[in-house]
């Protein structure tokens, strides 16, 4: 018997992550994704984000970022062609997820900046097909 989503998954051409590495970690998620962080950029930079790759759709579409606590923020993600505005929480040591709060806007296609302090900046991005010019603090 054939694993549709498998099936499904090795058809697809897979796009590109956003920031190109080596030396990174990949780790297998319950529900199928692929959550990739940390590694090196082209000139040893340290990279201190992640990114998660949905095999079902083939695509690279939330945004990671890996805390200080060694825990990683995921800040939104699409679900069944919907925007999901929420901040969830992957105890990469424990492996459990932790709901942690609402965006204060639905947004796409922001920019994420870990701060030195522990917080994360989103600035801007698309909401509604326009460009926003919000910005929260996680």
């Amino acid at each position: 018997m054939s694993n549709t989503t498998t099936t499904t998954a090795m058809n697809k051409s897979p796009k590109t992550m956003k920031h190109a590495r080596y030396l990174h970690t990949a780790s297998h998620l319950n529900d199928g994704r692929i959550l990739v962080f940390d590694g090196l950029f082209i000139d040893n930079a340290y990279l201190n984000s992640a990114e998660i790759y949905n095999p079902a759709t083939g695509i690279w579409n939330e945004t990671a970022v890996l805390l200080s606590n060694s825990n990683v923020l995921i800040i939104g993600w699409v679900s069944d062609n919907e925007l999901v505005a929420s901040f969830e929480l992957l105890n990469v040591l424990a492996k459990k997820w932790i709901f942690s709060s609402n965006m204060t806007y639905l947004r796409q296609h922001y920019t994420v900046s870990p701060l030195s302090h522990g917080q994360v900046l989103i600035v801007g991005g698309t909401a509604d097909r326009k460009a926003s010019s919000s910005t929260e603090l996680y």
